[in-house]
This record gives structure tokens, C-alpha cells and sequence, in this order.
């Protein structure tokens, strides 16, 4: 099966409210004050830190890091793969967060004149009405915006050109589609390399107090997580069939899919164990990457 036929190109465009606002009365009023030029000194301020606003931000960096990053993989600017198979996860997935942001939304648009208030008391003589829109101007700001179109097929050029000129065309789409669709697969790879290097290095940082640390290291359950959520999508993401990576992902599956971090915690043989496996398959990836 062509690429074409197994996957799409998705696009998820987000806009928000920006809180970090330059002021540049402040600015100048700094720079005078510490003899600086006009440009030298830049003053920003937060316009607000308010809980609601903070989360609505948090989703949109989650959006990006839990679900574009996870389930797809990078195409070209703004745009990244999505196998025909991980489409309802992706779906499903983005529209948690989505969920999510529109009850934010609808909470700042009940608690906007709150929010203002406490803006003028936190930010005091560097309040600047003007810097807040009206609460309907600010909801409008949050979107997310998804589209779809298929990869480029060098059968679809239908134009009336010389049989060389229509030949080279040809060979240019299915020479990007093939650059673009290897350098996929790197990402993929890069993927599993990095997780499976920090479940080692997690492993082998708990317990152990490093030179100039506080504390001891502690392993964290997100680490297995992370590994977990690669293994679930890699199957999909193995998008030409490259045993080395059905390996892998086989090894993945069969050896660290049942981890539990509280055990490791508490069982050093078991977290050298893990390790030693961990660098079994992660050598596997060397002739890969």
C-alpha cells in the first residue's frame, strides 16, 4: 500500500489571548532611569496570572506536546503526518482538550471582570485599562482550527506540458514525498531512542545523590508513561514496513509494557534488569538512527 493510501496531511492552527504585553512607557521610563537607550531596556508585563487562564494555556501547550507530537509526526511547516490509523485517536484526543478549553472559556467569560480587577490591584500604577478588550474580543481569541488534505500523488499533475517537463514534475513530488515520508521515520526512531534513554537514566539516577545535588534522584512514573504511549502508537508510525522497527516495537511490547514504577522504585535487581533489557533494545536502534 502506497503512503498516500495510509495516511494524510493534518494542519491544527491555534490562536489565544496574549497576557505578556510590552510597555513601553515603562520601558522608556526604565531606560531614563538607568541611562540606557530608548531600546536597550525592554519592559514586559503578565497581564494576568489567574487560574483559569493559566490552564486555558497549559491545554494549548498540551495540544502540541500530548497529541500532535504523539500521534503524528512532522511533515513540513505547520503541517505533520496522521496514519489513516490513528485518525479517531488523534480525534478523540484533540477534542478532550478542546472540551476542556471551551468550559475555560465560558468560565472566563463569567469571570472576566474579576480577572480585570485583580489585574489593577496586582499590576498597581502599571495598569492599563486598555490592555484588556472587551470579554467577547477575548473568548474570540481562543480557537483551534484542523484541516486535512491528502499527500501529494504525482499522478494528480493533469497539465498540458511537454513529456519531459511533466516527467521531471513527476519525479520532484515523488522525490519530496519520499525525503519527507524517511525523514518521518527518523522522527519515529529518535522517539523511541529518547524514551527508551530516559527510562535508563532514570533508572540508574534513583536513589543516587549526583555531585552539587540536593537530593537524591527519584524515578517518575511519567517516564514509563511516555514509553507506553509510543508503544501503543508505533505500530501505526512504522510507516514503511521496516522490520528493524516491527522488531522494536515487538521487543517494546513484550518486555516493558507491564512496568510498575513503585516496584522499581523499591526493587534495585528489578530496576538493573529493566536497564539491561532497555539497553538490549535501544542497541537495536543504533543501525537505525
Amino acid at each position: 500500500m502506497s503512503i498516500q493510501n495510509s495516511a494524510l496531511l493534518v494542519k491544527v492552527q491555534t490562536s489565544r489571548w496574549s497576557i505578556n504585553k510590552r510597555d513601553k512607557g515603562l520601558g522608556e521610563d526604565l531606560s531614563a532611569q538607568q541611562q540606557a537607550s530608548a531600546e536597550a531596556l525592554r519592559v514586559h508585563k503578565t497581564l494576568t496570572s489567574d487560574p483559569i487562564v493559566t490552564e486555558i494555556n497549559k491545554l494549548y501547550g498540551q495540544i502540541t506536546n500530548q497529541v500532535i507530537r504523539k500521534v503524528c509526526v512532522p511533515w513540513d511547516e505547520g503541517e505533520h503526518l496522521l496514519v489513516v490509523d490513528l485518525i479517531d485517536k488523534f480525534e478523540d484526543e484533540l477534542r478532550e482538550k478542546t472540551d476542556r478549553i471551551d468550559a475555560l472559556k465560558s468560565r472566563l467569560g463569567t469571570e472576566y471582570d474579576r480577572i480585570v480587577q485583580d489585574a489593577q490591584r496586582t499590576l498597581g500604577l502599571s495598569f492599563n485599562p486598555d490592555d484588556y478588550p472587551d470579554v467577547s474580543e477575548v473568548i474570540g481569541k481562543y480557537s483551534v482550527r484542523v484541516s486535512y488534505r491528502p499527500l501529494p500523488e504525482s499522478g494528480d499533475i493533469r497539465v498540458d506540458l511537454p513529456a519531459d517537463k511533466l516527467a521531471r514534475i513527476k519525479a520532484d513530488i515523488e522525490q519530496s514525498v519520499t525525503s519527507r515520508v524517511d525523514d518521518a521515520v527518523a522522527v519515529v526512531r529518535e522517539r523511541v531512542a529518547d524514551a527508551l534513554t530516559a527510562l535508563i537514566e532514570g533508572l540508574e539516577r534513583h536513589g543516587v545523590k549526583a555531585d552539587g545535588a540536593k537530593r537524591t534522584g527519584s524515578f517518575k512514573d511519567s517516564t514509563i508513561d511516555n514509553l507506553l504511549q509510543i508503544a501503543e502508537v508505533l505500530p501505526s508510525l512504522n510507516l514503511m514496513g521496516d522490520p528493524a522497527i516491527a522488531e522494536v516495537t515487538s521487543d517494546l511490547i513484550a518486555n516493558l509494557a507491564n512496568l510498575d514504577a513503585n516496584e522499581l522504585r523499591e526493587d534495585v535487581t528489578k530496576r538493573k534488569q529493566t536497564v539491561a533489557t532497555a539497553k538490549a533494545i535501544a542497541s537495536k536502534l543504533d543501525g537505525l538512527l
